[in-house]
């Protein structure tokens, strides 16, 4: 049995995420030159990501995720789930839970009652202007 080593193993990491990104670009119609035009992305850095032969930075893979509709840990092969979840929970739902700390301590009933009211406000707005 061949031991791979540690820069195998990275060579490889570094070709599967440049298949993702090349299969997310290709599930979404997007063209090479349309996608690095776009990202604002040199053409020889971005087909360099693609063929796996460099890397983005957090920074641009959390771009081209963006861009591409998935997410970072897709690309980046900590899942195999390339759809992005959205959350079902209402703000209120999260609220009840009182997890939120500042400072470490927690929130009080009062600092717990302006925070509702705020994001509840702020819902709102939201929603008056997506009706627009």
């Amino acid at each position: 049995m061949k031991l791979k080593n540690k820069s195998t193993d990275e060579k490889e990491i570094k070709l599967e995420i440049g298949r993702r990104i090349r299969e997310q670009r290709k599930a979404n119609g997007f063209k090479t030159s349309q996608t690095y035009r776009n990202l604002d992305i040199p053409r020889t850095t971005y087909t360099g990501y693609e063929m796996g032969s460099r890397t983005p930075d957090p920074a641009t893979m959390k771009r081209i995720a963006n861009y591409l509709n998935t997410t970072v840990s897709y690309l980046m092969c900590e899942t195999d789930d390339p759809e992005i979840k959205q959350s079902t929970s209402s703000f209120e739902e999260i609220l009840e839970e009182k997890s939120l700390t500042i400072g470490g301590k927690p929130l009080t009933e009062e600092q717990w009652a302006a925070l509702y009211s705020t994001l509840k406000d702020i819902n709102e707005q939201n929603e008056k202007n997506t009706k627009h």
